[in-house]
């Protein structure tokens, strides 16, 4: 669908119809790239990560994941993805924001937490 379709709304039903055709791929992406069983949490956690980054295939977080490494590592691998680029120096710097965002995923990952409250 194109950015024109959109300009006067849409619908809840539509959002949700959308928003679950996107994520199709980033379940494949996940059922693809991880070779340990996974709870349903860590499932959709991970494929809330990789919607919100597009970047689990190949990432240090699935590697970690598939390694069965430890829950500290497996944090730290979720926080390599905190940083955004700051527009006057071009450097990486945190960004509480996505800080946030990462927290809740770890948390929904490693204590099966749905609560979104970072």
């Amino acid at each position: 669908e194109k950015e024109k379709d959109f300009k006067d709304g849409i619908t809840k039903e539509k959002a949700v119809e959308l928003f679950q055709s996107d994520s199709k791929s980033y379940e494949k992406t996940i059922q693809n790239g991880v070779t340990v069983k996974l709870t349903q949490t860590q499932f959709d956690a991970l494929v809330m990560f990789d919607f919100n980054t597009g970047g689990f295939d190949g990432s240090t977080l699935e590697t970690r994941i598939n390694a069965s490494d430890t829950e500290e590592n497996i944090k730290a691998a979720f926080l390599m993805w905190n940083k955004i680029t700051d527009p006057k120096t071009k450097a990486k710097v945190v960004s509480d924001g996505l800080t946030n965002r990462r927290t809740d995923e770890i948390e929904l990952y490693q204590k099966g937490d749905y609560k979104r409250d970072h």
